[in-house]
């Protein structure tokens, strides 16, 4: 019979030897990428109704540096399971490959074998998500709010500023529109009004924000010194981790 202990040795090994980091008296598993790119992954347990099994879902998620804090509670908050990631990248995704299963007539090898398909899956997604560039586009196929950009630099949008992209994220709300129209939302009596909302919120407020900073020299000159302060806090931060960047030893 397979135990928690079993699935957590399992993780470990197989995440390690993509360069993840298991987190102390964390659930978690880091990888810094590039001095930029942070990497996670997690295991939660979810409700299942066989007496005697437990049963942990996956989920993953990308950020950067230049978020305000990376402590492993914040980067939790950022994550999604791999079955809604794969969803939101339309990749094909065969759930019963990916179970994780211990207690009852459950046995290791199954569970390993469950890992090591989590493991290649995860890395298959988090293998172009290697710098700045790409990761704008991730977030904006998978989570486009975190880049919503205001005067404070919420969530990860300071990447925007500091990476080199200048779309118009005009597809991001075409896509965000389109889903709306396969729903029938587009029938309702305040369709207008949510559209121009959605284009607030994915338009004006990530590629419109973006120009109005790199426009105006004080702002752009605030928004990357802080790019450097929060840089410098959360590698401290990281190295409490034991996850440190090979360019600050």
């Amino acid at each position: 019979m397979a135990t928690e202990s079993d699935l957590q040795k399992c993780l470990e090994s197989n995440l390690s030897a993509s360069g993840y980091i298991k987190l102390k008296n964390e659930k978690m598993f880091l990888k810094l990428v590039n001095g930029e790119i942070l990497q996670f992954v997690s295991y939660y347990k979810v409700r299942t109704y066989r007496k005697g099994v437990c049963e942990f879902g996956i989920s993953a998620g990308v950020s950067t540096i230049y978020r305000p804090s990376i402590d492993a509670d914040i980067l939790s908050r950022c994550e999604m399971s791999i079955k809604l990631l794969a969803s939101r990248l339309n990749l094909p995704f065969d759930e019963p490959l990916y179970r994780l299963r211990i207690g009852g007539d459950s046995n290791v090898k199954a569970l390993s074998s469950a890992v090591r398909n989590v493991s290649r899956f995860i890395c298959k997604i988090f293998k172009s998500v290697t710098n700045l560039n790409e990761f704008v586009e991730f977030k904006k196929k998978t989570d486009v709010s975190s880049l919503t950009l205001r005067n404070d630099f919420p969530g990860d949008s300071l990447a925007l500023i500091k990476s080199g992209n200048s779309d118009d994220f005009l597809n991001v709300y075409d896509d965000v529109i389109h889903s709306l129209r396969k729903s029938g939302i587009c029938d309702c009596d305040n369709y207008g009004l949510i559209c121009k909302n959605l284009y607030r919120e994915t338009v004006e407020m990530t590629a419109g924000a973006r120009d109005a900073v790199r426009s105006d020299p004080e702002k752009y000159s605030a928004a990357i010194d802080e790019c450097e302060r929060r840089r410098r806090e959360n590698l401290a931060l990281l190295k409490k981790y034991n996850v440190v960047c090979p360019e600050e030893g």
